[in-house]
């Protein structure tokens, strides 16, 4: 569907229908608002020194008072978001009144407008040509100055990351459904970033991309649709195994905590070869299609046994560099995924104090309540972890934490098995299973520092 959408002159969107029986062009008011013109600008470059009128990005904005920012039911079903991002014109008919949408222009009847020059924010009719996408009539840069160039592409992960969030906050109606309502997106933005995408995760970005986190109270700006671990049969590191709003780090001034080798702790040592089934994998397993992709992903890194402390996270000092996401506010809004931890089997010293080497955002409130055999943190970059439980060595059709007595990871349908082959020798061959239930802060570097890197499968 997303080549009808994406190939399609102009898209009539049924805003305010809920479905296909009903009507969308409703009883609406006369509006004789007039708007006020305004032009602004803002640098491109994260630091905002730069006075050259070529490095930013300039626009004018047409502001009024809108007789109504409700669109109605379409705007929240994940299957029409990817149809929204790549049609290049659209008639949105809304509650209230109708909105012309297209890669320069956002018009609505009450005189709101936003014209855009430049970059245009999350818009692929301003990422790269390339020779499938011509007939999308992209008037951006050519392909020859994006290919190989660091800055375009990370801008463009940047782009993928924002356009998650927002699809993640949707319903998906089919809980198989997950992965394919982006496949239309991800597909386009692989040409360009010249990555393999595996399980809704970019290879070439794979160390940011699996420190996705629970969406939900951590920042005002985010929807709050709490994380449930959703029954289909998706990696334990994917986001496609819950259901709910995720957010993955995509400012553009923190990109090199991620990309600096000085900055990371792991290495992701395989990943699997590419196949025709990456852009839904979930559907082609239900499918019975064979493949030789692995659900176990190699990670070399240190790996520290952790438990949850039972010190007051809202009394506790957490550092200076975790202020911002935990000020006061904000960790009332997370402590049914927010805990402290501290090294197992850890005493209080003689002024009954605990050390608290970690800060745990579990994937959903029923990770952070159930008990586990094992929970450890395997740091990936200086300041964030995963965080891990132990899985069953051998057991199929079972999801990991079911077996080790903890919440479900990954219900599995079938008892299927996707074999890693024999890329691995000596002590780089995994010796044991994990499966992810969160992320964690770093509060104790020198602690997790600690002891000799090995290598573990999570799955």
């Amino acid at each position: 569907m997303a080549d009808y959408y994406g190939n399609a002159y102009i898209t009539v969107a049924a805003g305010s229908a809920g479905s296909g029986r009903d009507g969308f062009l409703n009883q609406r008011a006369d509006i004789n608002l007039l708007s006020c013109e305004l032009e602004y600008s803002r640098p491109l470059q994260s630091n905002g020194e730069s006075d050259d009128i070529a490095s930013c990005a300039r626009g004018t904005l047409h502001a009024c008072l809108s007789s109504s920012s409700q669109i109605g039911p379409l705007t929240t079903r994940g299957w029409t978001f990817q149809e929204a991002v790549l049609s290049p014109r659209v008639i949105l008919y809304s509650h209230k009144q109708v909105i012309w949408k297209c890669r320069r222009l956002e018009s609505q009847e009450d005189g709101l407008m936003h014209l855009a020059s430049g970059r245009t924010y999350c818009s692929p009719y301003n990422w790269p040509k390339s020779t499938e996408s011509k007939n999308l009539n992209d008037n951006s840069t050519s392909s020859s100055a994006y290919q190989g160039n660091p800055q375009t592409k990370a801008k463009l992960f940047l782009d993928w990351y924002n356009l998650l969030r927002q699809y993640t906050t949707r319903k998906i109606g089919n809980p198989d459904d997950r992965m394919t309502a982006m496949a239309g997106i991800a597909q386009k933005m692989a040409v360009y970033l010249e990555s393999k995408y595996i399980w809704g995760i970019w290879e070439a970005d794979i160390i940011r991309g699996l420190l996705w986190r629970n969406g939900s109270g951590l920042g005002e700006a985010l929807n709050s649709v709490p994380l449930q671990r959703a029954n289909r049969r998706a990696p334990s590191w994917s986001w496609a195994c819950v259901d709910g709003s995720i957010h993955v780090e995509n400012y553009e001034r923190t990109t090199k905590k991620y990309t600096d080798l000085g900055n990371l702790r792991a290495e992701v040592l395989e990943t699997g070869a590419a196949e025709p089934i990456q852009w839904d994998p979930i559907r082609a397993m239900n499918d019975n299609i064979k493949s030789d992709r692995s659900h176990k992903l190699p990670v070399k890194g240190k790996l520290k046994r952790v438990q949850r402390s039972d010190e007051d996270f809202m009394q506790y000092q957490i550092k200076r560099r975790w202020l911002g996401t935990f000020w006061l506010p904000r960790r009332q809004k997370c402590l049914s995924v927010a805990a402290l931890l501290e090294p197992i089997g850890q005493q209080e010293t003689d002024l009954g104090q605990r050390k608290i080497v970690g800060i745990a955002l579990f994937d959903s409130a029923a990770d952070k309540t159930s008990q586990y055999d094992e929970l450890c943190c395997l740091r990936l970059t200086v300041n964030l972890a995963l965080l891990l439980i132990s899985a069953p060595q051998s057991s199929r059709g079972e999801s990991p934490s079911q077996a080790s007595g903890g919440t479900a990871v990954s219900a599995h349908k079938k008892a299927t098995t996707f074999p890693m082959g024999n890329r691995f020798e000596g002590s780089d061959k995994p010796k044991r299973k994990y499966a992810r239930i969160g992320i964690a802060l770093v509060e104790d570097e020198e602690w997790l520092n600690k002891g000799e890197s090995e290598v573990v499968a999570i799955i």
